[in-house]
């Protein structure tokens, strides 16, 4: 496998993910998002192994998660 390939599998899945969470689909009081297809889509097409899904999936949330902290120490310094 090609090195770009390494970098460039876990950013589709991790944009891929980005963009079908967008998506809900109103079930009863709590939304359905199309995240949860969008991992189990990643699994099955790449199959490429553990690896690249917990890359995929870690480039996903840690930006999450560190956005989410920064945005809570600003509203707490107002």
């Amino acid at each position: 496998m090609k090195k770009a390939h390494i970098y460039a599998i876990p950013a589709i899945g991790a944009a891929l993910i980005a963009v079908l969470a967008q998506i809900s689909i109103p079930i009863g009081p709590v939304p359905f998002t199309l995240q949860n297809f969008a991992i189990g889509l990643i699994a099955t097409v790449f199959d490429l192994g553990k690896l690249f899904s917990l890359l995929e999936s870690i480039s996903y949330w840690v930006p999450l998660v560190f956005l989410s902290l920064l945005v809570e120490e600003l509203v707490s310094m107002f």
